[in-house]
Protein backbone atom coordinates (compact mmCIF):
# COMPACT_ATOMS: atom_id res chain seq x y z
CA UNK A 1 0.00 0.00 0.00
CA UNK A 2 1.19 3.65 -0.69
CA UNK A 3 2.48 5.41 2.00
CA UNK A 4 0.26 8.33 3.88
CA UNK A 5 1.10 11.23 2.18
CA UNK A 6 0.83 12.80 5.85
CA UNK A 7 2.78 11.47 9.07
CA UNK A 8 -0.40 10.30 11.57
CA UNK A 9 0.85 13.30 13.85
CA UNK A 10 -0.03 16.32 11.70
CA UNK A 11 -3.91 14.62 12.31
CA UNK A 12 -3.73 14.96 16.10
CA UNK A 13 -5.23 18.77 17.03
CA UNK A 14 -2.31 19.09 19.20
CA UNK A 15 0.33 19.33 16.03
CA UNK A 16 -1.59 22.38 15.09
CA UNK A 17 -2.31 23.90 18.61
CA UNK A 18 1.46 25.97 18.62
CA UNK A 19 1.49 27.43 15.02
CA UNK A 20 -1.86 28.41 14.74
CA UNK A 21 -1.94 30.27 18.25
CA UNK A 22 1.53 31.95 16.95
CA UNK A 23 -0.48 32.90 13.63
CA UNK A 24 -3.39 34.05 15.74
CA UNK A 25 -1.20 36.36 18.09
CA UNK A 26 0.17 37.83 15.02
CA UNK A 27 -2.64 38.19 13.20
CA UNK A 28 -3.75 40.11 16.31
CA UNK A 29 -1.13 41.84 16.79
CA UNK A 30 -1.22 43.06 12.94
CA UNK A 31 -5.03 43.26 12.37
CA UNK A 32 -5.71 44.33 16.26
CA UNK A 33 -5.11 48.28 15.80
CA UNK A 34 -6.94 48.29 12.84
CA UNK A 35 -9.96 46.54 13.47
CA UNK A 36 -10.24 48.39 17.04
CA UNK A 37 -9.83 52.32 15.02
CA UNK A 38 -12.90 50.68 12.54
CA UNK A 39 -14.60 49.48 15.33
CA UNK A 40 -14.53 52.93 16.86
CA UNK A 41 -14.97 55.05 14.04
CA UNK A 42 -17.86 53.19 13.19
CA UNK A 43 -19.40 53.30 16.56
CA UNK A 44 -18.82 57.28 16.32
CA UNK A 45 -20.89 57.19 13.17
CA UNK A 46 -23.85 55.13 14.45
CA UNK A 47 -23.97 57.29 17.52
CA UNK A 48 -24.07 60.77 15.30
CA UNK A 49 -27.06 58.94 12.77
CA UNK A 50 -28.83 58.77 16.56
CA UNK A 51 -28.53 62.11 17.05
CA UNK A 52 -29.49 63.22 13.70
CA UNK A 53 -32.42 60.70 13.61
CA UNK A 54 -33.63 62.18 17.33
CA UNK A 55 -33.17 66.04 15.88
CA UNK A 56 -35.26 65.21 12.72
CA UNK A 57 -37.76 63.49 15.03
CA UNK A 58 -37.90 66.44 17.57
CA UNK A 59 -37.99 68.54 14.73
CA UNK A 60 -40.95 66.51 12.94
CA UNK A 61 -43.02 66.93 16.67
CA UNK A 62 -42.35 70.39 17.17
CA UNK A 63 -43.67 70.91 13.24
CA UNK A 64 -46.96 69.09 14.05
CA UNK A 65 -47.86 71.17 17.54
CA UNK A 66 -46.91 74.12 15.30
CA UNK A 67 -49.62 73.26 12.46
CA UNK A 68 -52.14 72.02 15.12
CA UNK A 69 -51.67 75.63 16.42
CA UNK A 70 -52.09 77.71 13.38
CA UNK A 71 -55.25 75.10 12.40
CA UNK A 72 -57.06 76.56 15.66
CA UNK A 73 -56.29 79.74 15.01
CA UNK A 74 -57.05 79.47 11.47
CA UNK A 75 -60.58 77.47 12.64
CA UNK A 76 -61.48 80.25 15.33
CA UNK A 77 -60.60 83.40 13.27
CA UNK A 78 -64.06 84.24 13.36
CA UNK A 79 -64.04 84.84 17.09
CA UNK A 80 -60.60 86.28 17.08
CA UNK A 81 -59.96 89.70 17.02
CA UNK A 82 -56.84 91.17 14.71
CA UNK A 83 -55.38 92.85 17.38
CA UNK A 84 -55.87 90.30 19.99
CA UNK A 85 -52.78 88.88 22.14
CA UNK A 86 -54.27 85.96 23.20
CA UNK A 87 -58.39 83.62 22.51
CA UNK A 88 -59.60 81.19 24.30
CA UNK A 89 -61.34 78.38 21.90
CA UNK A 90 -62.34 75.30 21.93
CA UNK A 91 -60.39 72.60 20.85
CA UNK A 92 -62.71 69.73 18.63
CA UNK A 93 -59.65 67.29 17.95
CA UNK A 94 -59.45 67.22 22.45
CA UNK A 95 -63.10 66.75 22.31
CA UNK A 96 -63.83 70.27 22.72
CA UNK A 97 -61.04 71.02 25.21
CA UNK A 98 -61.16 75.17 26.26
CA UNK A 99 -57.50 76.20 24.39
CA UNK A 100 -55.70 79.41 25.25
CA UNK A 101 -54.10 80.66 22.09
CA UNK A 102 -51.09 82.98 22.56
CA UNK A 103 -50.23 85.68 19.58
CA UNK A 104 -46.66 87.59 19.33
CA UNK A 105 -47.35 91.41 19.52
CA UNK A 106 -46.06 93.44 16.76
CA UNK A 107 -45.61 90.73 14.37
CA UNK A 108 -48.75 90.70 12.36
CA UNK A 109 -52.48 89.78 12.98
CA UNK A 110 -53.37 86.51 13.69
CA UNK A 111 -54.19 85.42 10.75
CA UNK A 112 -50.71 86.13 9.42
CA UNK A 113 -49.06 84.41 12.41
CA UNK A 114 -51.05 81.80 11.22
CA UNK A 115 -50.09 81.42 7.52
CA UNK A 116 -46.05 82.05 9.03
CA UNK A 117 -46.72 79.31 11.37
CA UNK A 118 -48.03 76.87 8.62
CA UNK A 119 -45.10 78.02 6.32
CA UNK A 120 -42.64 77.22 9.11
CA UNK A 121 -44.06 73.97 9.46
CA UNK A 122 -43.99 72.44 5.94
CA UNK A 123 -40.07 73.44 5.96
Amino acid sequence: PPRALFSASLLRPRAFAAPLACATAQAEALLGPRLRKWLGSSLEAERRKQIALAKEAEAARSAERLAEWATLVVANLWQIDDRATSAVVEDWNNGGAKVKLSFAGGQGTPREQADAAFAKARR
